[in-house]
């Protein structure tokens, strides 16, 4: 059995209200300090600069912007998640497995979250450089 991811009710709410509610393929990076445990998400930011409704998502300038200033506050960029229409399957796609590869790559990370609002439900999976994905049993911590 996989194991469990845990987001913060604060992390779960922004990505609830603004990828969950979004048009397809917008997104948002996620993250938990560097002290901490990496499968509590403790940080949502929502990509509000990149362009919704294509038929991919990627990230915009402000990102890399949210991402340097997370490093100097000691979050640890974990992730993404983005919503899919109804018109694609409720699974990461190959486009999707593509960027985590590249993602990984470029970041040197040994996987990333990766997390598909379909229907407004939220699905989360771990990518290992290989391509394969796990999909994640993830609870919302009320407390945090």
């Amino acid at each position: 059995m996989p194991e469990t991811l845990h987001l913060s009710a604060f992390a779960y709410d922004i990505l609830k209200r603004s990828v969950g509610t979004h048009l397809p393929e917008s997104g948002a990076v996620i993250g938990a300090p560097m002290d901490g445990d990496e499968t509590h998400i403790t940080h949502a930011r929502f990509d509000t600069d990149a362009g919704w409704g294509k038929d991919f998502y990627a990230p915009s300038e402000e990102i890399g912007r949210v991402l340097c200033q997370w490093a100097r506050d000691r979050i640890r960029f974990l992730g993404i998640v983005h919503s899919h229409g109804d018109n694609l399957p409720n699974q990461l796609s190959g486009i999707d497995l593509h960027s985590a590869a590249a993602i990984m790559q470029k970041n040197n990370m040994p996987f990333i979250y990766m997390g598909l609002f379909w229907r407004r439900e939220l699905s989360m999976y771990r990518v290992l450089p290989d391509g394969s994905a796990e999909k994640m049993h993830f609870i919302v911590d009320p407390e945090n």
